[in-house]
Parts: C-alpha cells; sequence; structure tokens
C-alpha cells in the first residue's frame, strides 16, 4: 500500500468523516420505527374491525330474541353490561353507535313495529323477519408518530332472523 492511500485512510478515520454515521442512522432509524408503528397500527385497526363486527354479531343475537327496541340490546353490542363508556375493548363504542332495524320479509325496514297489530300506523310483531344491527359513526384514531390520521368507520351490518322478540310461546313477555 502506497504512503498515498494509507494517508487517505488516515486522515478519514481522523475525523474529515465523522458524524456521518449518525446522520445515516438517524434516517434510517426514523423510516424503520414509522414502518414499525404502521405495522402495529394495522394490526389495531384490524383489532378493530373485528370487534365492531363481533358487537353487531352480539346485538342481532339479542335482538332477535328480546322485545322490540330493548335497552339490553346497545349494551350488549358495546360489551358492557350497563351501556356506558367503559369496559368496552374499544374506546368511544357507546351504545349511541348502535343501530338496531327491524326488518320485513322483503327486507325493508319496519319504521315502528308495535306489539299488536291493527294500530293505525303502526306494523305488528308478526311482520317482523328479521333484525339488523350496525354500528355506526365509530370514530378511529390511528396512533402513528408524526401523522394524525382519523376516520369514521363504515356501517357493520349483521341481519339474522328474528325469533322470539320477547315474547314466550304461551304469550308471556320475556325478561330481557
Amino acid at each position: 500500500m502506497s504512503n498515498r492511500t494509507s494517508s487517505k485512510i488516515k486522515n478519514r478515520l481522523n475525523g474529515k468523516q465523522t458524524g456521518v454515521s449518525s446522520v445515516e442512522f438517524a434516517v434510517v432509524g426514523a423510516v424503520s420505527l414509522m414502518i414499525l408503528f404502521g405495522c402495529l397500527e394495522v394490526s389495531r385497526l384490524l383489532f378493530t374491525v373485528n370487534v365492531l363486527e363481533e358487537a353487531t354479531r352480539r346485538g342481532a343475537r339479542v335482538a332477535a330474541v328480546c322485545t322490540v327496541n330493548s335497552a339490553l340490546i346497545a349494551q350488549t353490542a358495546v360489551f358492557n353490561a350497563d351501556g356506558g363508556g367503559s369496559g368496552e375493548p374499544l374506546p368511544n363504542l357507546t351504545t349511541d353507535n348502535v343501530q338496531v332495524e327491524y326488518l320485513d320479509e322483503t327486507g325493508t325496514t319496519i319504521g315502528n313495529p308495535a306489539p299488536v297489530s291493527g294500530s293505525p300506523g303502526t306494523t305488528g310483531f308478526e311482520s317482523i323477519r328479521y333484525v339488523r344491527v350496525q354500528i355506526i359513526n365509530y370514530e378511529h384514531t390511528m396512533v402513528i408518530p408524526g401523522l394524525d390520521i382519523s376516520f369514521t368507520t363504515r356501517g357493520y351490518p349483521t341481519t339474522i332472523p328474528s325469533e322470539a322478540l320477547g315474547i314466550a310461546p304461551f304469550g308471556q313477555t320475556s325478561s330481557c
């Protein structure tokens, strides 16, 4: 090796290139952390979608067997016995986000189902064939450093056939 080459190496090692690796690490580290947090947020988003779908399934199951417009439907959908905002697996998921609809045999929404048919302007229980529960207006906020992303999720409907609707075979109402 010549003296000229060894002096260049000594100059580089003596401080002319110091700090470059710190800058490179800062850039690569920031990008790596952004990718890591992005992966975590995608996982959290998938968890949120799964919980919202499970919430509608639970709510629809209760709506099929409980009385029409029972408060227990929304409370069950948000995984909380009292229907408040604490205890559920998702922040800000409340009973206000739960929408319950009763459908006839064609899938048309029945506006105001009444327990007794024949009342003017109402439809009786016997016309209810399906129950649909969906989560509406739930806002999900992504937690990625440097990015403020928040969006309202789409409705997650679950429709199932109605069953007892809170009325036992002998005409007694159920406890829900």
